[in-house]
Formats: structure tokens, C-alpha cells, sequence
């Protein structure tokens, strides 16, 4: 159990590392904040035209380049086990991805299941990236 708890809340890493982590926070709370405060303002009439919803739209497109560009430069920072680990997470989230929405297209041609809500998708995605990484920092450290 303890080491499970040491690769979810890692204390012994770098500074560098710890400030780049949170630098890609910040910048993935700002994605999640574009994202739902524009759903939650056309869900309530807040927006009066397509030009403010197309704004916000497009800051939401660069708030989302805004965590890519942040997370790069957070991977090319990084040690060569922990980078290996953030890479394996990221091929298992990748192909989690990539089969999950094709198996999900196939059924839906079919007519065997609905429609699904991509927040689904994106959660399935982020909850096997985090996971993991929990078992690859178990796994090398």
C-alpha cells in the first residue's frame, strides 16, 4: 500500500519537475474550466450570439494547445525512468483510446448500442493514463 501511495503523491521528486507539474496543472484546470463554463453559460442563455460562443470555443482550442505544449516541455524535462513511465502511461491511454472508440463505432453502426457522451471517453482515457502511471512508478521504483 505504500508504494502505491508514493506513485500517486511522489514527494522525492526533482523541483524542476515539481514546478513543471505544476505548471501543467494550472494549464489543465484552466482547459477544464473553458470547457464547462461555455456548456454551462449556452445551457443557461448567458451567450446572446454565435460570435461568444465561437470565442469561447476557440480560447478553449488554445487553452488545450496550451496543456499539449506544457506537458512537452514537462516529458523533454524529465529523468529517463520517469519519462519512460510517463511514456508507457501514455501508449496504454493512446490505445485505450483508439480501441474503446473504434469497438464503440463498430457497435453504433450496428445499431447495438446508443449514443455515448464523449465526456465518457475523455474520463476512460484520463483514468487509465492515471492509472497507469500508478503501476508504472510501482512497477521501476
Amino acid at each position: 500500500m505504500k508504494e502505491i501511495i508514493k506513485a500517486v503523491f511522489p514527494i522525492d521528486i526533482p523541483s524542476k519537475d515539481a514546478k513543471n507539474a505544476t505548471k501543467i496543472l494550472f494549464w489543465i484546470i484552466a482547459f477544464a474550466i473553458t470547457m464547462v463554463l461555455p456548456n454551462v453559460a449556452i445551457k443557461l442563455n448567458w451567450f446572446d450570439s454565435n460570435l461568444l460562443i465561437m470565442m469561447s470555443v476557440i480560447f478553449h482550442g488554445i487553452t488545450g494547445i496550451g496543456v499539449v505544449l506544457a506537458y512537452k516541455r514537462f516529458l523533454k524535462e524529465l529523468d529517463e525512468l520517469e519519462r519512460k513511465i510517463q511514456f508507457d502511461a501514455l501508449v496504454v491511454a493512446l490505445g485505450t483510446a483508439l480501441v474503446s472508440t473504434s469497438v464503440y463505432a463498430i457497435l453504433k453502426t450496428t445499431g447495438l448500442v446508443g449514443s455515448v457522451n464523449l465526456s465518457i471517453i475523455i474520463m476512460l482515457i484520463s483514468v487509465t493514463y492515471a492509472v497507469s502511471l500508478i503501476i508504472g512508478r510501482v512497477r521501476y521504483r
